[in-house]
């Protein structure tokens, strides 16, 4: 199973105020699995383009600023699975991130992710 995600930060982000707490929002998804197969574990990725300082955010179309993501409060690194309980899937968060040092330019941002749910 994949779903494209979908954040909103609000109309407007102040590119002063990206710290990676501010505008954090929940990622909203939902699990339909078939019954397991026994022997079978859940996983849940995250596949979309890293940026080179923060190994748990989505680079957008603005190089110092990601997207850093987290499930039950913990980095989701990207583009690794992990094991997960479909009764209790973890909670799944985004939050704007700039590199450490940098000045953010005003404009929109936008990243394409996949989030991929599998039985291994």
């Amino acid at each position: 199973m994949t779903n494209e995600l979908r954040f909103f930060f609000g109309k407007n982000v102040g590119i002063n105020k990206v710290d990676g707490i501010n505008y954090t929002e929940s990622v909203n998804y939902t699990l339909v699995c078939d019954a397991n197969l026994k022997g079978w574990d859940l996983g849940l990725s995250i596949i979309g383009p890293k940026t080179q300082f923060d190994e748990a955010a989505l680079q957008t179309n603005i190089p110092d600023l990601g997207i850093h993501l987290t499930q039950d409060g913990k980095p989701f690194k990207l583009n690794e699975r992990i094991a997960i309980s479909p009764d209790s899937p973890p909670v799944i968060q985004a939050v704007p991130v700039k590199r450490p040092g940098s000045t953010l330019p005003e404009g929109a941002f936008e990243v394409s992710a996949t989030l991929l749910a599998e039985y291994q």
